[in-house]
């Protein structure tokens, strides 16, 4: 459904409910192109399905720029109340890395008051005028709202092909865990990828982040993560470059690269990716949170293959056995499918794009992804990168799995 706006049209401040009436169940994803604060370009992600009372993000940064050429973040954070009768209240914490534990001042607040139906957004820079990195948690007191995180990037990251200007979205987590796993990861040329980890705990904890190659290799790195705040965000192609406690010891790392992360009591991780795709560099960057569990199905509303879009599956098996995954790609005419065998511990990519045009077919997909075999489970994600109405960036989520 194209809701009628475009990028270059007076700002609108909006959420939506989608509610299905009759019929089967259905996925719903939201893609959003824009051109605000100097960004031009889109991001993607699901609906929730069931309001909370607790959301958690790991990535959050307001750094401002001084002046041109350095780097500069915008975080926002958006709050709605899907009831229709029942007013509702949250308080967003902004975790700086200092405060919140004992000898520390405590923690920056907002508070969030919404009468039903209502939606609000907040930024720390407004009010608290902090111009940092940080991580969030929104709890509201009373009754289940819907949060997300919006942050506009604007930096030079060299190993990533340089410059960038663009916006990822979402990213929470309704509850720390002591497992993330990730499908998509990428080293190669003009990429950066970086784990950021939070501890929204009391005491300090440590993560193990194993990383998963396409060949079956993989190499485990342990990370402090203090309490009330994060680590360091954790360099992946540093990780790539200096392997070590690898299995098979030689540890023949790939430049596509999944991962499991379990940590000793629990965090939030979120994957952060800048790059320059393809021969026309696209250039942008995406976050997504680890899923906590493999499953055996995942799906995707959303997707598409005419160039300049370009879409792939990249599926993720942290078990010790070969797994075989059935896909089924859904075009509005008709359906395609296709058996893709995962190795233990490893990752593979499907390029979307090649795969329908081999089948003569191109343009809007869906996708659902079923491992194959009792007992049978693996990660999946579709990362999509894309140029559209003068904009270009990225996209990238973990599908749906029915949670």
């Amino acid at each position: 459904m194209d809701l009628g706006t475009t990028t270059d049209c007076p700002h609108i401040d909006a959420a939506a409910l989608v509610k299905l009436t009759s019929g089967p169940g259905i996925i719903v994803e939201r893609p959003w192109y824009f051109n605000n604060l100097g960004v031009n370009s889109g991001t993607d992600t699901f609906g929730v399905t069931t309001p909370r009372k607790a959301y958690y993000f790991a990535e959050a940064d307001s750094t401002n720029a001084p002046k041109a050429g350095q780097p500069d973040y915008n975080t926002f954070v958006s709050v709605l109340n899907p009831s229709p009768t029942l007013n509702a209240n949250a308080t967003i914490t902004y975790y700086t890395g200092s405060c919140g534990a004992s000898g520390q001042v405590a923690c920056p607040t907002q508070q969030v008051s919404l009468i039903p139906m209502e939606r609000q957004v907040l930024k720390p820079t407004i009010g608290l005028g902090y111009h940092n990195k940080f991580t969030i948690s929104v709890v509201p007191a009373d009754n289940p709202n819907i949060a997300e995180r919006l942050l506009y990037v604007k930096d030079y990251v060299a190993t990533a092909g340089g410059g960038t200007t663009r916006a990822i979205m979402g990213g929470c987590a309704t509850a720390a865990g002591s497992v993330c796993a990730f499908a998509e990861g990428y080293t190669g040329s003009n990429f950066q990828e970086y784990f950021e980890l939070a501890n929204f705990g009391t005491s300090a904890t440590t993560a193990h982040i194993k990383l998963e190659y396409t060949n079956g290799s993989t190499q485990t790195v342990s990370v402090p993560v203090p309490a009330l705040g994060f680590a360091q965000p954790f360099d992946v192609n540093f990780a790539a470059a200096h392997p070590s406690n690898c299995v098979p010891a030689s540890c023949a790392v790939t430049g596509s690269v999944s991962a499991e992360i379990t940590s000793d009591s629990p965090i939030v991780a979120e994957r952060l990716m800048y790059f320059h795709f393809g021969a026309t560099k696209i250039s942008g960057a995406t976050d997504v949170v680890g899923t906590p569990a493999a499953h055996s199905t995942y799906a995707f509303a959303e997707g598409y293959t005419n160039r300049p879009f370009a879409e792939f599956i990249t599926l993720q098996n942290p078990t010790g056995s070969n797994e075989t995954a059935l896909v089924t790609f859904y075009t509005p005419s008709t359906a395609y499918q296709e058996q893709v065998t995962v190795v233990a511990h490893s990752r593979t990519t499907i390029d979307v794009d090649v795969d329908l045009a081999a089948k003569g077919a191109s343009g809007a997909v869906s996708t659902l992804v079923q491992a194959q075999g009792a007992g049978a489970v693996l990660v999946a994600e579709r990362p999509q990168y894309f140029v559209f109405n003068g904009g270009q960036g990225g996209t990238d989520v973990i599908g749906y799995t029915g949670n």
